[in-house]
């Protein structure tokens, strides 16, 4: 079976395509761009910086995803829903928090995630 490049972009970037406009936050694994995208993070980074979107690479150490990963994020719009649960933290303070460690279903910051990440159930307003 031939898969062309277009084909796997297909597959693997339509959530980060709803970064913006339907969610505020998205990632991909490092070694998901190493093995499917040719390692080619410039051009991700580029991609989504001229929509207005900010990008930031965690390595590995610095977070809980396994080989590190890109965010994407709306600076804009990851502001407004800090803002909405009363969280006063920067936005890249509190995305760094997020992207250290996965946090159980009952943490007190799962719903401020969850609407970052475009779930607005339990979201005020």
């Amino acid at each position: 079976m031939n898969v062309s490049a277009r084909d796997v972009e297909e597959l693997i970037l339509p959530s980060l395509e709803l970064v913006g406009s339907k969610k505020s936050v998205g990632y991909l694994p490092l070694p998901t761009i190493r093995k499917f995208l040719n390692n080619d993070k410039e051009s991700l980074i580029r991609r989504y910086v001229s929509r207005g979107l900010n990008c930031v690479i965690f390595s590995p150490r610095k977070n809980c995803i396994k080989g590190g990963a890109l965010f994407v994020y709306g600076p804009v719009e990851f502001k407004k829903i800090l803002d909405q649960f009363h969280i006063e933290d920067d936005v890249e303070d509190f995305l760094q928090e997020i992207a250290a460690k996965w946090l159980s279903q009952d943490d007190a910051r799962m719903p401020i995630i969850r609407a970052l990440y475009g779930d607005r159930e339990g979201a005020p307003g």
